[in-house]
């Protein structure tokens, strides 16, 4: 016993030492990693054959392999199948597919099998895509199989071998982030009530920070669910169904578990109410939920949605540690439109504004490709030290792509129109920083907006933000009268936050009426919840640019006012 305690604390270290290793976020993007790695078709049968993969530093480890020729030669005979890989020098652990290449320590080699993938599995390849690869990583080992419960993982060939997982998390994030956005660990664990332990005595919570776990192994102790009765088949037959979406879906709401709860405590205060049993709760809301709710789109509508996508673009910056993102949309030339209040957050407050240009095209760029990953650097644009014309009242920017290999996206200025959309209408950006998404949203007409404030006045802390979610800690109704009565915005209801500032705001019919700007929040609790959203619209800002600058309208680089 007391030898086997010296071989893993011995091990620990040796990961612990690794994860110091890791290449800092400051590294030249330009810089190459590569690693060795040998191809087995299964744990019986061994390939001794060696061979190297190589990429850039915010690559990730699948990325690189796709770009080896004996590596996609072999997957075309085991595209059913999960890929296992095992750095067997120094992490010792399975590692995520979706790591970056700095995160690796030097001289790593991989083990790659492949494992039986059942028709029931949860995801297609389960691995994280990374947000941010500016931002430092952490590196910790989780064992395979739990204590309490003992399957913990997905994959199930992971779970027999019983060896431990390599997690990959960004600096400051917490437990319960980096094990939900791996992918490799079951689904509903924010259904139960966990914690993971270090050397059998150290307790971490799911709040704990991963920084405090870096080149550690953990156990994970996972504790039945509480409060789960028979009779509640309201609450428990749509909690069950949640556990069988698949990750894919459940990344596209990430609030899924928390309205879930909210839900659920809604259904029994109102059984209680009501004083009706559970099951006729549900078949009551089963038969008329259909009846009240649409959501379907024509596929006309979607193909020229997709079409408009390819203008929007996913600008992410970097200015001495002042890090963030939006979104934008190409109108002519390359030249995009953005919000003012993001190009002040790249700059920096108090910043000379003839530094402007110079910072904007050192510090930020710009991607038309984020669609499922962040692209390979050949796919990003720089930004031309340029910054034309700006407005703090209707919040937008005009910057200018610089020249590109790949040519220009299209422009939308064809798409403008001056006509306010009353129905529905489409926003296509990328919020929170995720990939590209379009949002079909409801528009609250400006006779209705005030009624959203008076619906959260009682009991409510209520603020407003900036595409952000820090919320002011008092409300007036004079606070929200520019947006909440202004004849330049229009109105609606969206989930998109963080991220989506500068996405532009379609009508039905696919025209450009507005662009994506500013939400009001309020808080409840813990929980942070959108009162209403507001996009300039497109009319009023080109109305703007033309009595600000007629010099930018009739340049020739710069034709804005087409329609």
């Amino acid at each position: 016993m007391i030898n086997n305690f010296k071989t893993i604390k011995l091990k620990s270290e040796v990961k612990r030492e690794a994860s110091m290793e890791i290449q800092k976020p400051d590294v030249g993007t330009s810089k190459k990693c590569s690693f060795t790695f040998t191809l087995n078709e299964n744990v019986r049968k061994s390939d001794r054959s060696v061979f190297t993969a190589h990429g850039k530093h915010t690559e990730s480890i699948y990325s690189a392999l796709k770009a080896n020729d004996n590596f996609k030669e072999r997957m075309q005979n085991h595209l059913n199948k999960n890929i296992l890989v095992y750095e067997e020098k120094t992490i010792d652990g399975y590692v995520n597919l979706g790591m970056p290449l700095k995160c690796l320590p030097r001289d790593s080699h991989f083990k790659i099998t492949f494992g039986q993938r059942k028709c029931n599995q949860e995801d297609d390849q389960m691995f994280r895509q990374c947000e941010n690869p500016n931002v430092e990583c952490i590196l910790f080992h989780v064992v395979a199989v739990g204590k309490s419960i003992k399957k913990i993982l997905k994959i199930k060939e992971l779970h027999e071998r019983g060896s431990t997982v390599c997690v990959y998390a960004l600096k400051g994030e917490t437990i319960k982030e980096a094990l939900s956005k791996d992918g490799r660990f079951r689904s509903d664990l924010d259904e139960f009530e966990w914690k993971v332990m270090e050397d059998h005595q150290k307790i971490h919570g799911k709040q704990s920070l991963v920084d405090e776990v870096s080149g550690k192994t953990l156990e994970m102790d996972i504790f039945k669910k509480r409060n789960v009765r028979a009779g509640r088949t309201a609450t428990n037959v749509w909690l069950k169904n949640c556990q069988v979406l698949s990750k894919v879906i459940m990344d596209q709401y990430p609030n899924f578990n928390e309205e879930a709860r909210w839900m659920r405590n809604y259904f029994r205060d109102e059984q209680k109410k009501a004083k009706v049993p559970a099951s006729q709760q549900f078949n009551i809301y089963k038969k008329y939920f259909a009846k009240v709710t649409e959501n379907s789109t024509s596929v006309a509508t979607c193909k020229d949605l997709i079409h408009l996508s390819k203008s929007v673009g996913f600008m992410m910056w970097y200015n001495n540690r002042n890090m963030g993102n939006a979104t934008c949309f190409v109108f002519n030339h390359g030249y995009i439109f953005t919000c003012r209040h993001v190009i002040n957050k790249i700059v920096g407050e108090g910043t000379d504004l003839n530094l402007w240009p110079e910072i904007i095209s050192q510090c930020a760029k710009v991607t038309f490709s984020h669609k499922r990953f962040l692209p390979d650097n050949q796919d990003w644009y720089a930004l031309d030290p340029w910054f034309g014309v700006s407005d703090g009242n209707l919040d937008y920017a005009i910057l200018k792509l610089s020249q590109h290999q790949n040519g220009f996206p299209p422009g939308l200025f064809r798409q403008i129109s001056s006509q306010q959309s009353s129905d529905l209408i489409y926003i296509i950006g990328h919020p929170e920083g995720q990939v590209k998404k379009i949002d079909g949203c409801a528009v609250i007409p400006i006779n209705q907006r005030m009624e959203r404030y008076a619906e959260q006045l009682q009991d409510e802390m209520v603020g407003s933000n900036a595409a952000t979610y820090n919320a002011f800690p008092m409300f007036t109704q004079r606070s929200f009268l520019p947006e909440v009565w202004s004849n330049d915005t229009l109105s609606y209801d969206t989930c998109f936050s963080s991220g989506s500032s500068g996405s532009p705001v379609f009508s039905a019919s696919g025209q450009l009426v507005a662009m994506h700007t500013i939400g009001h929040f309020y808080k409840r609790g813990e929980n942070v919840h959108a009162i209403i959203e507001f996009g300039y619209l497109m009319n009023s800002i080109l109305c703007d640019i033309k009595q600000k600058s007629e010099k930018i309208l009739s340049s020739e680089t710069l034709d804005l006012y087409v329609y």
